[in-house]
């Protein structure tokens, strides 16, 4: 992938001063597997355009709505943009088939949990915030969670700590924001309830963010929980990929035991960044 030195998420030698090996140490994963057909990840965003190049037709748009921010697109590729296609960049998940819906209010943002439940989703990332997260919201999350489903969700962003679905239960896989030196990010705020953290930049705009997929076959720099929680989707879908009798409470259970600890870690970022491998 002609612009995979870019990913240090992936691949962390040094780019823009980081520290090397503050990664996901996915190479070796990729050894294992990098993905199976019969595992459906679920991405929950702003309208994408589905054609991207690196996308390889792998990825089915279920929603509505004009296509202005490119946020969704970025998560989607982060998770699962084809790997050693020698385009762009290399997604976590360069196999499985990606079903992605719309949020928009908060009866919309239902209705598309409800369409990933039915699609057979196994992982369903939500890299956004509901302040005013209803009783309805956390019913239809419960109910994709009896379904079997792992809910992958961006961090704290803000100083909300009543932010939703973030404070819904334990069930919920949290997920904080790293800087490429393996440190909290400047903008993710101190909560207990962080499960793991992964690789999400620092809002510069450079090779100290994250790259990935946009509009018109681009690719971009970003930085956000968003682009965290986005990793654990990706590293939850391989590991369904060997095993798809794992529960989502062994999804969860497996990647906080796995994940490894930096000297800087401040106690925020739960048990620390995820190690695929």
């Amino acid at each position: 992938d002609t612009h995979f030195n870019l990913q240090w998420g992936l691949n962390n030698t040094g780019q823009g001063g980081g520290t090397p090996g503050a990664d996901i140490n996915i190479l070796p994963a990729w050894v294992i597997t990098t993905g199976n057909s019969s595992i459906k990840i679920g991405i929950i965003d702003l309208p994408i355009v589905a054609t991207h190049t690196d996308f390889d037709g792998r990825v089915n748009y279920g929603g509505f709505g004009f296509q202005s921010d490119d946020h969704g697109m970025h998560v989607t590729g982060i998770a699962a943009a084809t790997g050693n296609n020698r385009k762009g960049i290399a997604g976590i998940n360069w196999t499985s088939p990606v079903y992605c819906d719309v949020l928009d209010d908060l009866p919309t943002t239902i209705q598309a949990i409800n369409r990933a439940i039915a699609e057979g989703c196994r992982i369903i990332n939500c890299s956004w915030t509901e302040p005013n997260g209803s009783g309805n919201l956390y019913n239809t999350m419960l109910n994709g969670y009896y379904h079997g489903i792992l809910f992958a969700i961006a961090g704290m962003q803000s100083s909300s700590a009543s932010e939703k679905p973030k404070k819904f239960g334990p069930w919920i896989l949290n997920v904080a924001s790293l800087k490429n030196t393996g440190e909290r990010s400047r903008f993710g705020y101190s909560r207990y309830y962080h499960d793991v953290a992964a690789p999400g930049g620092d809002n510069w705009g450079d090779i100290r963010d994250i790259y990935s997929t946009s509009f018109n076959d681009s690719y971009v720099y970003k930085a956000g929980t968003s682009m965290a929680a986005p990793h654990v989707t990706g590293v939850a879908s391989l590991l369904l990929s060997v095993n798809p009798n794992l529960k989502n409470y062994d999804l969860e259970e497996i990647l906080k035991r796995t994940a490894k600890n930096y000297p800087n870690f401040d106690g925020y970022t739960g048990y620390g960044c995820i190690d695929a491998y």
